[in-house]
Formats: C-alpha cells, sequence, structure tokens
C-alpha cells in the first residue's frame, strides 16, 4: 500500500502601497504573524510592501494626512501560517512609527523619530536610532538594541 503525503502549497503575493505624505509622518502597521522591518527612504514618501501566503488575510490600509495604517486583516479559518504577511516599509527618516506583531519579528532601523514596537513573543531588533525615544512592550520577546544614540546633547561651538 502506498500512502501519498499531502501538503498545504500557499501562493506568495506581493503587493505594494505607496503614500505621498509631508512633514511629521506618523506610521503604523499592525501585524497579526509575520515580520515587519522599517528602514528611512525618500522623505516625502512612504513605501510598504507586503507578502502575503494565502487568501486568509487582506491588508487594509488607510491615510489621513499624514497619519499612514497598516493592519492585516485575518479573515476567517487564518492561522499563523494562512495569516502571515511580511511587511517591509521605507518612511522618512523623522517619521514616528509604530510596529505591533505576536510574533514578529520587528525590526527598524536608521530612523531619527520616534519608533514604538509591541508584540507578545516577537524578537524587536532597533538599529541605529539618533535624537528620539525607543519604546518596547513584549511579554517574552527578546530585544536587540544597536547605537541608540542622544546626540541633542551637542551644542554648537
Amino acid at each position: 500500500m502506498v500512502l501519498a503525503g499531502t501538503s498545504l502549497v500557499l501562493a506568495e503575493t506581493r503587493q505594494e502601497f505607496h503614500f505621498k505624505v509631508g512633514q511629521h509622518v506618523i506610521v503604523s502597521v499592525l501585524n497579526q504573524y509575520g515580520p515587519v522591518s522599517v528602514k528611512p527612504g525618500a522623505v516625502k514618501e512612504v513605501v510598504v510592501t507586503a507578502i502575503t501566503y494565502s487568501d486568509k488575510v487582506e491588508i487594509d490600509k488607510n491615510q489621513s494626512g499624514n497619519r499612514v495604517g497598516i493592519v492585516s486583516h485575518l479573515l476567517p479559518g487564518a492561522d499563523a501560517e494562512t495569516g502571515r504577511v511580511d511587511y517591509a516599509v521605507v518612511v522618512p527618516a523623522d517619521a514616528s512609527v509604530t510596529l505591533q506583531s505576536t510574533t514578529g519579528p520587528l525590526r527598524a532601523e536608521g530612523l531619527h523619530g520616534d519608533v514604538t514596537l509591541e508584540g507578545a513573543s516577537a524578537p524587536m531588533d532597533v538599529r541605529e536610532i539618533n535624537d528620539a525615544h525607543v519604546h518596547m512592550k513584549t511579554l517574552n520577546g527578546q530585544i536587540n538594541l544597536t547605537n541608540i544614540r542622544d546626540d541633542t546633547s551637542k551644542s554648537p561651538r
């Protein structure tokens, strides 16, 4: 007797969203499952690249002035595998960013605006942040901070 194994094949879909913004941008990304990374880019634009792996998750996006919000919306029957979305976000360097994920990982680097990361067990990695507040909330996720500086104490000569 031969038993055939079954496996779930997930279709990968890549989407890209562009938001024109001005100064003092606030960006939030809420992603139940999957990584979110943020790095600096163009001065007047937020670019979100999202990769989904099934039709059990949708991406809700909104913009109100200089506020951009991205939410992974899980549909009935979604789980950690089918509800996963991978986000790569490029923001102006001075943007204030909030990232939330249950399992993460969450990463922010090279920014000059406030950074808030929240997750239950999401590993968090924050690098090269200058002149900004960094807030991290986790139940048991690993935290890595590298080269966080406050250069506002430097006085001009």
